[in-house]
């Protein structure tokens, strides 16, 4: 029985933490690009960087797009999970 309780709990913990994790996921992939950037290590940050200095309109758009696509499937991986874990996501209202 300790067990069952101790699921519900962080069942319930995790539909309020879910969403607010992945509103902040853009801030965090922004920062990190910022990190690669002043302390000059290889990654998106740094090629995103040269691309503009370049004016590489197509690195740009790549980088963008999958920094979008990444962002956005997380956001709906945590939609799911927060549906799956609400305990009334089953039933029919």
């Amino acid at each position: 029985m300790p067990g069952y309780v101790s699921w519900h709990a962080f069942r319930n913990t995790l539909i309020t933490i879910l969403p607010v994790t992945a509103l902040r996921l853009p801030l965090i992939l922004s920062s990190a690009m910022m990190v690669e950037i002043v302390f000059d290590m290889p990654g998106m940050g740094e090629s995103l960087l040269k691309a503009l200095i370049g004016q590489d309109i197509p690195k740009i758009l790549s980088i963008v797009l999958v920094s979008t696509v990444f962002v956005q499937v997380c956001l709906f991986i945590a939609e799911l999970m927060a549906f799956l874990l609400h305990p009334k996501a089953g039933m029919n209202s």
